[in-house]
């Protein structure tokens, strides 16, 4: 919009951030993988559903730390529509400013926190009615702008493990195309892998898909989607009719005698790391006998920004790859320190 001259110069403050102020917002991009399949959804809330059961994609940006997200007690994961939480926290300190019912002045004495604050509809079992997820920003075939992928807690283990794999080599998580499937037989819960094109080395996306995600993070366009600037709720606390459900807390149960041991996780072996004979690293990911090995897709972002012009992942996707090219040491190491996601 084009202010006017004379409102340049206006002597009274801007009262837009006080009048959202605890309205919420509407959610961004993202994609959503409710009923166990992925759906993209723009900021309207129209959704286009991927014919596919897997993602390619590629992590562009991560949070800091970890969110809170409460849609309500009884709710499922990412609420019962497309609408934004009653309250979240991406500053891992307290509810976020925009959040329409904050729930508690701090997180960690939010009374939705406690892990008998709702009840599994799967399992039936003690549940925390406020949600950990880890926000992601990543790029997808045909789109020249990003999404926000929100991944459940039960997810991050797969999540550490794989971008751990780049630690120990000059690649970063940003530099490859990463496959994203469901687990079978767990509800939403998701599994991290490099994307197979039938290449033998790393799916390194190309020179326009690097270009494209530096805009983008140089241009900070995924900073709201990773809630980097978020900040706590200040003043009074609206009263929440959610907390008026909850039962009294239990006293806290007894520690067993004899705690059970909890095994140690197998780390993968390291991808990007020198080989035994001084080779570069191959991928070695076997391939179920019979089956088609999916095209190497090139990177093409469409005409407009919107869903209805991004093709599905089942048609030809639009990322570009390069097999077995050396990734710049200098690039790779400003990317190690700016993009790598925390464990």
């Amino acid at each position: 919009m084009t202010l006017p001259a004379h409102l340049k110069n206006r002597r009274s403050q801007a009262v837009a951030v006080e009048v959202a102020a605890g309205l919420g917002s509407a959610q961004p991009p993202h994609i959503s993988i409710l009923g166990g399949r992925f759906t993209l959804v723009d900021a309207a809330g129209n959704k286009k559903p991927l014919d596919t059961t897997y993602l390619d994609c590629i992590i562009i940006d991560g949070q800091k730390g970890r969110s809170r997200t409460f849609w309500g007690v009884g709710a499922v994961f990412e609420g019962d529509s497309s609408g934004p939480p009653l309250c979240f926290s991406d500053n891992n300190i307290g509810p976020s400013s925009l959040s329409q019912e904050p729930q508690s002045s701090t997180c960690a004495m939010c009374p939705m926190a406690r892990f008998d604050s709702d009840v599994s509809k799967m399992t039936g079992k003690p549940v925390p009615a406020c949600k950990v997820l880890k926000k992601l920003a990543v790029l997808l075939p045909s789109f020249a702008f990003p999404f926000q992928l929100r991944v459940p807690v039960m997810s991050h283990s797969s999540l550490a493990t794989y971008s751990n794999e780049f630690k120990a080599g000059d690649a970063d998580v940003s530099d490859v195309v990463t496959r994203i499937t469901f687990v079978e037989g767990k509800t939403g819960e998701l599994n991290f892998d490099f994307a197979d094109f039938g290449q033998e080395d790393l799916p390194y996306i190309d020179e326009t898909a690097m270009t494209l995600r530096d805009d983008i993070l140089e241009s900070k366009k995924t900073d709201v989607l990773v809630g980097r600037n978020d900040v706590p709720w200040s003043g009074a606390l609206p009263a929440s009719k959610e907390q008026a459900v909850l039962a009294p807390p239990k006293p806290a149960a007894q520690a067993a005698s004899t705690p059970r041991p909890t095994p140690a996780p197998q780390p993968r072996p390291a991808f990007g790391a020198t080989g035994a004979a001084g080779e570069a690293p191959k991928r070695g990911r076997g391939r179920p006998a019979g089956s088609t090995k999916p095209p190497a897709p090139s990177f093409a972002p469409a005409k407009k920004d919107n869903i209805e012009t991004g093709v599905t992942q089942s048609e030809s996707p639009s990322f570009g790859i390069q097999e077995g090219a050396e990734p710049d040491t200098e690039l790779s190491a400003a990317l190690d320190e700016v993009f790598k996601l925390p464990t």
